[in-house]
């Protein structure tokens, strides 16, 4: 049975799209039978035993590099009594440059998981972005949720594997309930009347939210839109609709 190890610094409980993100699919695979354990670094530390696998969390520490270190002697140790048949990193910054230096060390197949601001932030910045490039060069195969992600690390890695894994919801696992045709026919009817656009997700400045809002306020075209939000607005977002 294949074995992971899942290293990530986003997960629960810490709050989020990608610690959201990173615990479905960890869970997904588990369900599939799939034996994972997820190093989690930069919370408290401990262990959580969970079907298929266990939650290992490993705390920070004062010196600078130690806690990384904590974390190899402890991947190193579950690899010696059960072997990983392969690593993934969960981001390319921290989790992608952890996972691809201990795949190489355990001489295991790695994988990186490419999220939203590994290459919209981390990438441009000095003390993070060698971390991403180191972590691109080293996996065995990198995953990513868009094709414009993929397209531009062809780009900067030519001849590596790029797979474009969309976000998406089987449509034939979901019904919906009576409660839901209700609340569609109540949205419906409030929207009626000028042009619907819509705004789904984790709705904050890094997405340019406050910018579109802006530029549709200043035309004068809010009187002629209705918006409907699905998700949390950040503090700048919301003061522009209020």
């Amino acid at each position: 049975m294949d074995r992971i190890l899942w290293v990530t610094d986003r997960y629960p409980p810490l709050k989020g799209g990608m610690a959201v993100s990173c615990a479905r699919q960890v869970r997904a695979l588990r369900r599939r039978g799939v034996r994972v354990d997820v190093l989690i670094t930069g919370h408290p530390g401990g262990e959580v035993e969970r079907d298929n696998g266990v939650d290992l969390f490993v705390a920070a520490d004062a010196e600078p590099g130690q806690a990384a270190n904590h974390a190899w002697l402890l991947a190193l140790r579950r690899h010696t009594r059960a072997a990983y048949s392969h690593v993934v990193g969960f981001g390319a910054c921290e989790g992608g440059f952890l996972a691809t230096t201990f795949a190489a060390w355990l001489e295991v197949p790695s994988s990186v998981l490419v999220r939203g601001n590994d290459l919209d932030r981390d990438w441009f910045l000095s003390q993070r972005g060698w971390m991403v490039s180191e972590a691109f060069s080293r996996a065995g195969s990198i995953g990513a949720v868009t094709t414009e992600k993929a397209a531009r690390i062809r780009a900067l890695f030519p001849g590596k594997p790029v797979l474009w894994t969309p976000n998406s919801v089987d449509a034939a696992r979901w019904t919906l309930l009576p409660g839901d045709e209700a609340r569609r026919a109540e949205v419906r009817g409030l929207l009626r009347g000028g042009r619907v656009v819509g705004l789904i997700g984790e709705l904050k400045a890094k997405k340019r939210i406050p910018f579109w809002l802006e530029a549709v306020r200043d035309r004068g075209l809010l009187g002629g839109l209705r918006l409907l939000i699905v998700g949390n607005l950040d503090g700048p977002s919301a003061a522009i609709l209020e």
